[in-house]
């Protein structure tokens, strides 16, 4: 039986013929009532329609998409903080440099021995980087 959607002439909402609920276009009264009951409904069909479009947290599994922006991800579940192509974690949040759009991301540390000398940033460094200097425990001299 095919579902017809009735247009209120008081508010203009469509309303199901069949189940008296929002019109649903496109999905059958009873998937519309199954997606009502299951809040993460729309997600799992988005995680399953297209694998590619998203990738998993490494700290907490939960599904994230980039849709902009430069390669920092900041997971909306735990909120640990991540390279968007190679999934690394940056430990507590000292981020230093991560080149936009590009797939060259850098993380620095306040441990001195850890940060790359300024010659190896040099290059890489122009009006697409992000410097979020942590605490102003970097200097990295004059920029590109």
């Amino acid at each position: 039986m095919r579902e017809t959607a009735f247009l209120c002439p008081l508010c203009s909402n469509s309303i199901c013929t069949q189940c008296q609920e929002f019109y649903h276009y496109g999905m059958s009264c009873n998937l519309n009532k199954l997606c009502k009951g299951d809040s993460d409904y729309s997600l799992k069909m988005w995680l399953q329609a297209d694998p590619n479009n998203h990738k998993s947290c490494p700290s907490c599994s939960a599904p994230i998409e980039k849709n902009g922006g430069c390669n920092h991800m900041t997971c909306w579940k735990c909120k640990c903080d991540m390279c968007w192509l190679c999934l690394q974690v940056f430990p507590n949040a000292e981020l230093v440099v991560l080149k936009r759009f590009t797939s060259k991301p850098f993380l620095l540390t306040s441990r001195k021995n850890d940060v790359p000398p300024p010659e190896l940033l040099k290059p890489l460094c122009n009006i697409n980087c992000v410097f979020l200097c942590i605490l102003g425990k970097f200097d990295l001299g004059e920029r590109n």
